[in-house]
């Protein structure tokens, strides 16, 4: 199982395969029909579960941990 699964909740890791992406956190918001502030809220979550200080980290992170596909 990949480790990002585990990690991650399912919106959670919807969330960052769009900022992956491209799309910006209103764009994602406006998606999901949630705030931006709660995309926020999960994007700083995330950091914090893989003790990344950026998006850009946490995005690396993602990257290394993921098998290849």
């Amino acid at each position: 199982m990949n480790p990002i699964d585990v990690v991650f909740s399912q919106r959670q890791r919807a969330i960052l395969g769009l900022v992956i992406s491209g799309f910006g956190y209103k764009e994602i918001a406006a998606q999901f029909r949630i705030s931006v502030r709660t995309v926020e809220s999960h994007m700083e979550q995330m950091r914090f579960k893989v003790n990344a200080r950026t998006t850009a980290q946490l995005i690396a992170m993602v990257c290394l941990l993921s098998p290849a596909r």
